[in-house]
């Protein structure tokens, strides 16, 4: 009834249905797509938007997308696109996941409302609907809209903190944030105490040499004769001594003989 009896509404969704612009009455639509086809793939670059500066009406609002397609052209269109599939996902997901129906049909409500409003905002901007007046969510300016958006956003935060597993999830990672503010570097030295270890781990050695050369003893480790060849002088020592013996014991009996 609201529409029907409202004269611009109808003259909207005239235009859209026959095409046909008497007036001024296709002036928000038509600057809309000329703001868009301005952008073409890259954009004139980000704030040198021409169109919002009082050729398209509601160019903050309602048709903010136009002006980020002037802007930044087709790449952050679509950037703006995937961003919102992106949240659509999630929300199916945090659907699936969910054991609670409450949370379940309060996530599917919030996903609706949040996702159909923005399709069809970026179907008015484009042509493919008629002018309602539907802002884009998170992006467009306002009060209360906005207010509302940032709170559906709070409840879906607060449902995907009642998924399974998500508690043992964040207590493991704010464990490991503890662990590691709870490891502090040790304290670094002063020039001064590193040069003071330094030298006296370089005049160490020297004293140990100083002794020696002093003393005029030789070093042990230089002269001293290795294991294996103790061992083998050791041994021949004890064959000569054998034989010695040997000799000895054989030529007792001869003398006594003669």
């Amino acid at each position: 009834m609201l529409t029907i009896t409202s004269g611009n509404r109808m003259a909207r969704i005239n235009n859209w249905i026959h095409g046909t612009c008497p007036g001024d009455s296709c002036l928000q639509s038509e600057q809309g797509l000329m703001g868009l086809a301005e952008g073409g793939w890259w954009g004139v670059g980000l704030g040198q938007s021409r169109q919002k500066w009082g050729r398209l009406p509601a160019a903050e609002d309602d048709y903010i997308f136009a002006i980020i397609g002037e802007e930044l052209g087709l790449i952050g269109t679509l950037g703006v696109l995937l961003l919102f599939t992106a949240l659509a996902l999630i929300m199916l997901r945090m659907i699936t996941r969910l054991d609670d129906h409450f949370m379940q049909i309060t996530v599917a409500g919030i996903s609706a409302w949040l996702l159909g409003q923005a399709f069809v905002n970026m179907m008015v901007v484009t042509g493919l609907l008629p002018v309602i007046g539907v802002p884009l969510p998170f992006i467009s300016s306002g009060g209360s809209a906005l207010l509302a958006s940032m709170t559906a956003l709070g409840l879906l935060i607060s449902f995907a903190r009642r998924e399974p597993g998500a508690a043992e999830a964040i207590g493991a990672r704010l464990s490991s944030v503890r662990r590691s503010i709870g490891v502090l570097p040790a304290p670094r030295e002063s020039g001064a105490a590193k040069d003071t270890a330094a030298a006296r781990a370089s005049s160490a050695p020297k004293k140990k040499g100083t002794k020696r050369a002093k003393s005029g003893k030789p070093s042990t480790s230089k002269l001293s004769p290795k294991p294996s060849e103790r061992a083998v002088k050791r041994s021949g020592a004890r064959s000569s001594s054998t034989r010695s013996r040997r000799s000895g014991r054989g030529s007792a009996p001869s003398s006594r003989r003669s």
